[in-house]
């Protein structure tokens, strides 16, 4: 059995805080090399209401990602994968059953938002992301103080394939 055959993405309950817990600290430590927080930042964004969901195989929650509804699109942030298991189709799970998420409310726009200098645009593009914005962050600077760039990425989804709802 393929490690993608195993995952297993659900909403947040209330026994996965240690699991999310470790998720966290280990991506936060990993994102740190790229960037850091500037002093007095505006927490704002942080305390909008979102959902969380964790992606586990067995009893290992293995990633945890936040999404948001809006009108026209679903945003999601704070995608994070445990170091053993990145590469193993973990945000692919993610995107796949935010994708249904999309489909079962008539939404066909999910985004996001990832700091240029991690890497990571380029694996939201094998998801079929664009990017569509590119801003110097306000916020947030390279741990050297240097300036970090703030891409927006979007997937527009197509629904001519039959999909399952989520879940």
């Amino acid at each position: 059995m393929q490690l993608t055959d195993a995952i297993e993405i659900r909403e947040f309950v209330e026994n996965d805080h240690e699991g999310v817990r470790r998720v966290a600290n280990e991506a936060h430590a990993f994102l740190r090399k790229f960037y850091i927080w500037k002093p007095g930042r505006n927490r704002a964004e942080t305390d909008r209401p979102y959902v969380r969901l964790v992606a586990t195989i067995g009893s290992i929650v293995v990633g945890t990602l936040t999404y948001e509804t809006h009108k026209d699109h679903i945003y999601f942030g704070s995608l994070g994968v445990l170091s053993d298991y990145r590469h193993h189709g973990v945000a692919r799970s993610f995107v796949t059953y935010l994708e249904s998420v999309a489909f079962s409310i008539g939404i066909f726009l999910i985004q996001c938002d990832t700091i240029e200098e991690t890497g990571n645009v380029a694996i939201f593009e094998k998801l079929g992301f664009q990017e569509f914005s590119r801003v110097i962050s306000k916020d947030r600077s390279s741990p050297d103080g240097e300036l970090v760039y703030i891409i927006s990425l979007q997937k527009w989804l197509s629904f001519t394939k039959s999909r399952s709802t989520a879940g």
